[in-house]
């Protein structure tokens, strides 16, 4: 599968997943900023997904921004949710979905740039340490437990 391919799975997947669509209408819209760039020999292939606020309050919020490099490799170096949406399993609701399809399509998971809470949220839930910054997401990571 091409990254461009895994990219609108992802996206597909994430906004029509029926627990985030309860919690979304909290906002006028969601909107994907998708798009493609060769770098080298290495191509690459974005996705943004953003919440659209009421245009008097002004801006929208990036939910998730994630890079897919070439056919082995995804990158997530946002993740964010806003307030209302907090404490929910939302964010890892989203980390789930795109793991699975990771998974399903042979590429490794990576989460990047993390703050130092979230790190060790995550090596608490079983990611895997790369470097100070950065984990990877194997099946030992307890993400989002339907239960």
């Amino acid at each position: 599968m091409t990254g461009k391919n895994l990219r609108n799975e992802i996206s597909r997947h994430v906004m029509n997943d029926p627990l985030l669509k309860e919690h979304f209408h909290y906002y006028e819209e969601m909107e994907r900023q998708q798009w493609e760039e060769v770098h080298g020999d290495t191509q690459l292939s974005f996705l943004e997904i953003r919440a659209l606020q009421e245009p008097d309050k002004g801006g929208n919020i990036l939910m998730l921004r994630l890079l897919i490099f070439g056919d082995n490799e995804i990158q997530i170096p946002n993740i964010f949710l806003p307030y209302p949406l907090r404490g929910k399993g939302l964010g890892m609701r989203i980390l789930s979905i795109i793991y699975e399809l990771a998974k399903e399509h042979n590429y490794v998971m990576l989460i990047t740039d993390m703050t130092q809470s979230f790190y060790n949220k995550m090596l608490l839930r079983g990611a895997a340490h790369i470097d100070i910054e950065t984990v990877q997401i194997t099946s030992k990571t307890k993400l989002y437990d339907v239960a």
